[in-house]
């Protein structure tokens, strides 16, 4: 490159020329390369998907690229020359200016330091929202001051919408798996309990965590078709205010006339802070209703509540209430049947005892006088003829027999050594009679001289008449050994014998010899008095019974003696 210049003389005339040669080649080549790095720029400024905006000291739009005119909906003409402020004021739902803690490009400005993930809320495009990733890095000068601002933003609006239903399905498995877990529980804990105010309680319990709603309710069905509420857990005055409703009085019929769930709201003046509702469903088995279960509270959260989950508890707990109640009056027939079982055993008992005296004082009186005045007579009397003989000495026999029958009876109905010395003495007065028959018995008494109230030992001292009647009956053996002990608190009675023996768990179909005669008796006997009967047995082994009963404290004894 040359430019000439021209040489004057001192007059001013032109003399000569100078001309000065530059080379511009390499500034040539500069300046090339800086068009194509421009254009290079330009056009990966324009090809990026995501949108550039550049913005100067003054927070003003000078450039933005294609991707940012199609995100924000806008030309380059409606954003260039426009400030930040006016820009969000036109791009925002509801108008309002972008707080200054969501404008990137202005922290950038101030910190010069980029500002990275940026999220810019609620943004509308189209008529729809939309959501902004901003990222703004300063533009340096030469001394390391902020000249400009290049923001990038993405739309993530779809990202934000799937991230959004993720959470929500996230929730709603979440929920699910709560009331799965809850239902579960219930069932478990249902099941391990037959009390109905517990199972009732447990139930409400997991209604109220399955519903979220503050107020649950068991109504059951009186007299026909009367619903009385039963038992609640939860906030009083909600539940009062739903007692006394219409709605949920008509709710409750209507749940148990159509056998199907059914929603109720009550009237928001009947409560001013919100409006109250609720469900209410059918507790029905075996096609019978026998109640309700509500739950009410915030009229939101019962919009909310698992319909299906909730009916399918209600279904549990029919069933589980229902069988609560089928026991608790099976026990109560159980429990008036052991009491009636009861008062037979005393009353039979008590009417051995009258019988047994009345023999003594009565009967056994009248023949032993016979006794002794026949005898009187034989011994003042001596007959002539060998018949009157025969028949006097028979009419003696008779009379002595029928003493010896008296006293067998009275020891039978009420042992006098049972009253006056105890069980102990009792049976050995028992086993020393069989001894004097020929029987091989023995007798193992560890109690001593120790005295039991008098219910234990006359039920004990049966145990052991009926367990040796047996031996006399079915056992075809006299071979017996009898044992009576009491250790920590405990009584135990054993009658055993060497004789044919049977099979205890096969059941008895005749009343021949070798079955089992007065078992039942056994076991009723043990079971009045807190205790238990065991019979082992087995078919040319022999049979045991044991007995084994606690033994009251010594003040209960006594309370309770009857001697």
């Amino acid at each position: 490159m040359s430019e000439p210049s021209a040489l004057r003389d001192p007059e001013g005339r032109i003399s000569g020329a100078i001309t000065v040669l530059t080379d511009v080649t390499q500034q040539r080549k500069l300046l090339r390369d800086l068009a194509a790095s421009e254009a290079r720029l330009r056009t990966l400024y324009e090809a990026v998907a995501c949108g550039v905006l550049v913005w100067d000291m003054r927070g003003t739009a000078i450039d933005v690229n294609a991707a940012g005119q199609e995100i924000l909906g806008l030309t380059l003409d409606q954003i260039r020359g426009r400030t930040a402020e006016a820009l969000w004021q036109t791009l925002r739902e509801d108008g309002s200016a972008l707080p200054e803690a969501e404008r990137p490009h202005v922290i950038a400005l101030r910190t010069g330091r980029p500002v990275r993930h940026a999220t810019v809320p609620v943004v509308l495009r189209n008529g729809e929202r939309c959501w902004l990733q901003v990222e703004a890095v300063p533009v340096l000068g030469e001394e390391g001051e902020p000249v400009q601002v290049v923001s990038s933003f993405l739309d993530i609006t779809e990202h934000k919408r799937v991230e959004q239903e993720r959470a929500s399905l996230n929730e709603q498995l979440q929920r699910s798996l709560q009331e799965l877990l809850a239902l579960h529980e219930a069932g478990q804990v249902l099941g391990a309990s037959l009390e109905p105010e517990e199972v009732a309680s447990r139930v409400l319990e997991v209604a109220a965590r399955i519903s979220g709603l503050e107020v649950g309710t068991i109504s059951l069905v009186q007299r026909g078709t009367t619903l009385r509420a039963w038992q609640t857990t939860g906030a009083v005055e909600t539940f009062r205010t739903a007692q006394r409703s219409p709605a949920a009085r008509k709710a409750r019929r209507a749940a148990l006339q159509e056998a199907s769930p059914t929603y109720y709201h009550l009237d928001p003046a009947a409560r001013r802070t919100e409006v109250l509702a609720g469900w209410c469903f059918p507790l029905r088995t075996h096609d019978r209703a026998i109640g309700v279960l509500e739950v009410c509270g915030p009229e939101a959260a019962a919009c909310r509540a698992p319909v299906d989950v909730l009916g399918s508890l209600a279904n549990q707990a029919a069933s589980v209430l229902e069988n609560a109640r089928l026991y608790r009056e099976a026990a109560e027939r159980e429990q008036r049947l052991q009491e009636l079982v009861k008062r037979l055993l005393l009353a039979q008992e008590a009417e051995r005892r009258r019988v047994a005296y009345d023999i003594h004082d009565g009967l056994a009186q009248v023949v032993t006088g016979a006794q002794l005045s026949l005898e009187t007579l034989a011994a003042h009397y001596h007959p002539r003829s060998p018949r009157a003989r025969q028949e006097l000495e028979r009419a003696l026999e008779l009379a002595r027999r029928a003493v010896k029958e008296a006293r067998r009876v009275i020891a039978d109905l009420r042992p006098t050594a049972l009253d006056q010395f105890g069980l102990a003495t009792a049976l050995r007065v028992e086993v020393e009679a069989l001894q004097a028959e020929g029987w091989e018995i023995t007798f193992d008494d560890r109690l001593g001289g120790a005295r039991l109230a008098s219910t234990l030992e006359a039920a004990l001292f049966r145990v052991a008449q009926e367990a040796l009647m047996n031996v006399r009956r079915h056992a075809q053996t006299t071979r017996v050994h009898v044992a009576l002990h009491c250790q920590d608190n405990t009584v135990r009675l054993e009658v055993r014998d060497w004789g044919r023996g049977f099979q205890p768990s096969r059941p008895s179909t005749t009343s021949g010899p070798g079955e089992r005669v007065g078992l039942p008796s056994m076991h009723e006997r043990a079971r009045l008095l807190g205790g238990r009967c065991t019979v082992r047995s087995r078919p040319g082994r022999g049979t045991k019974v044991v007995v084994e009963a606690p033994v009251p404290p010594l003040a209960s004894r006594e309370g309770g003696d009857e001697r």
